[in-house]
């Protein structure tokens, strides 16, 4: 995968469509491990991104946070705008992450592979597609986490002004 075959085509994207769908790709995952999975975004939250790249963003990282919280846990997903951006916050109740993988994440540095919770396994790419694609849509990626209380990852991007059809 280069940055040549990912140029992005921006559109204004409705946000919690965009989640409903991936939500659905997730639904097996939640239902085995009991894992409650709530969105609270306004229907007229839009970003200035390329649809299809949101949809792999956003379907990484809520896999991220189902595969790395515990059963019976929560994963909440919320989009705000302010000003000319558009933030989405994905939040769980998981194992967290200590400071050395944040630390190794924000310095663009490959991040080693971890199982989840029962052991589902990866290959350790997930954040970093993520990080690139945020990237090549003009946005930026937050995380913070706290060992053992969960992981909340925000992504930003500009603003959408109108809603076009993917």
């Amino acid at each position: 995968m280069t940055k040549s075959n990912l140029k992005p085509t921006f559109r204004s994207v409705l946000i919690a469509p965009t989640v409903e769908k991936v939500l659905e790709t997730c639904n097996l995952m939640t239902q085995s491990k009991g894992i409650n999975v709530s969105y609270n975004i306004e229907p007229s939250i839009s970003a200035q991104v390329d649809g299809s790249h949101l949809e792999v963003i956003l379907r990484n990282l809520v896999n991220n946070a189902i595969k790395f919280t515990p059963r019976d846990g929560e994963v909440n997903i919320s989009a705000i705008t302010h000003g000319d951006r558009t933030s989405i916050v994905i939040e769980d109740t998981g194992i967290g992450m200590d400071e050395e993988v944040v630390q190794q994440f924000n310095a663009n540095e490959q991040i080693k592979t971890y199982e989840g919770t029962e052991h589902e396994k990866g290959m350790g790419l997930g954040l970093s597609i993520c990080r690139e694609m945020v990237s090549l849509n003009k946005g930026e990626m937050i995380i913070s986490a706290i060992p053992e209380r969960g992981t909340s990852v925000t992504i930003v991007f500009k603003k959408g002004m109108y809603y076009e059809e993917r």
